[in-house]
């Protein structure tokens, strides 16, 4: 798997873009489109929703790579890090 789009990424009512990227329709978006949850996927306010908390993923992953770090080096129980290494994981698609 390539990287993802570097952030930040912002939710714009049902579409998650980069506005620091460009990328097609980047004109219109006002950045890369990175996700769109609009209508015919659920409810107004749950698409919105959806896409807040799609524009959130590069800080979440961010912090939990740092929270881990540091765990880490403070030497905390490696099983209780293993929820956080697994969702790292999965943002990265490793």
């Amino acid at each position: 798997m390539s990287g993802f789009t570097p952030g930040p990424w912002e939710a714009k009512c049902f579409l998650v873009v980069a506005p620091n990227s460009r990328g097609p329709m980047s004109d219109v978006y006002g950045g890369r489109s990175i996700a769109h949850c609009g209508k015919g996927f659920g409810e107004s306010t749950e698409c919105e929703a959806n896409a807040q908390a799609i524009s959130a993923m590069p800080d979440l992953l961010e912090a939990c790579q740092r929270l881990v770090s540091q765990a880490e080096d403070a030497g905390w129980h490696p099983e209780l890090l293993e929820s956080a290494r697994d969702a790292i994981a999965k943002a990265l698609g490793t």
